[in-house]
């Protein structure tokens, strides 16, 4: 089963309009989308280092 998950571009938002353009000139918007989606997935997972004032360092998971 596929599913679709749309994204919608503000075009009157100048920056959003840049970034329509360039989603428009990408051979595999798709693809490279699920990448950027998999390397975000994989940065959120890492451990997050968190130092106390009295120098103690935390390892969140």
């Amino acid at each position: 089963m596929q599913k679709v998950k749309s994204i919608k571009f503000n075009l009157d938002n100048p920056h959003e309009e840049e970034l329509y353009k360039y989603a428009n000139r990408l051979s595999n918007f798709a693809g490279t989308v699920k990448s950027l989606l998999n390397v975000k997935k994989e940065k959120d997972s890492l451990p997050v280092y968190r130092s106390n004032p009295d120098g103690v360092i935390k390892i969140n998971f």
